[in-house]
């Protein structure tokens, strides 16, 4: 979709990947943050977004839109099409509301533990596990 939102937003800039030390100084410089993944599981970098004060833009599927509060701290795409995400995105960055959205994605993000956020993969994994060992005599 990297071409048709670049079409549909041309004053956005689309980083891409990014090297672990250059996150930081990205968030710090950001607006918003649009993560489209539908098969990312746990999402954990829309966590750092609000943390860092971005509101977001996450697909209606996956894990990242368990780290948000839709209508709070961003929006939840359910439709995987280029026009929706375009709007979703321009409506996020229009004042009043993304100051609002700013502060707080950045609320809820700091207010979240990593080790309650990571619980439902860890006892989903620990799951597998259980029903994997060998069972005894």
């Amino acid at each position: 979709m990297r071409r048709q939102l670049a079409e549909q937003c041309p004053d956005a800039l689309m980083m891409g990947p990014l090297g672990r030390e250059d996150v930081a100084t990205v968030f710090a410089s950001a607006d918003l943050f649009v993560f489209p993944s539908e098969t990312d599981t746990a999402g954990n970098v829309v966590l750092e977004a609000q943390a860092s004060g971005l509101p977001v833009v996450v697909a209606a599927a996956g894990g990242p839109k368990e780290h948000m509060v839709p209508g709070l701290t961003g929006t939840v795409c359910t439709r995987q099409d280029a026009t929706t995400w375009a709007h979703a995105i321009a409506a996020l960055g229009q004042a009043p509301t993304h100051g609002e959205a700013s502060r707080a994605a950045r609320e809820y993000g700091v207010s979240r533990r990593w080790d309650l956020a990571l619980a439902p993969l860890f006892d989903a994994y620990r799951e597998i596990a259980d029903r994997r060992a060998p069972r005894a005599a």
